[in-house]
């Protein structure tokens, strides 16, 4: 029988920002790893936006792990892909399995004209 672990096969960087002051005084963001897990990860769609002559590839993606303590305010590394989270979701309330919306932009490109 195939069990919910069976199909994370992918290994997830939860991310949190933390300030730090540098040498000049000036505050950089980093982001430091607070989880490291088994997921599984698929993608919902991908568009085009077009604008200012260019265009960025956004792709959305559903990540599914079991529960961890994140906010969409924390960032995801899947692959060496960084994803931002829009949402996190306790499947059915049960706290068994964890459903995050992410967000990629894969870069921008200049606009054919």
């Amino acid at each position: 029988m195939i069990g919910l672990q069976d199909l994370f096969n992918k290994t997830a960087l939860f991310k949190r920002a933390i300030e730090d002051k540098n040498d000049y005084g000036d505050v950089d963001q980093l982001w430091e790893t607070i989880y490291t897990v088994s997921c599984g990860l698929m993608q919902k769609s991908k568009t085009e936006n077009m604008g200012m002559q260019r265009v960025s590839d956004v792709g959305l993606f559903r990540l599914y792990c079991f529960p961890i303590e994140i906010t969409e305010s924390d960032r995801v590394t899947v692959d060496d892909i960084e994803y931002r989270i829009t949402a996190v979701n306790d499947v059915m309330g049960y706290h068994k399995l964890m459903q995050v919306d992410l967000e990629v932009i894969d870069g921008l490109r200049e606009q054919n004209t």
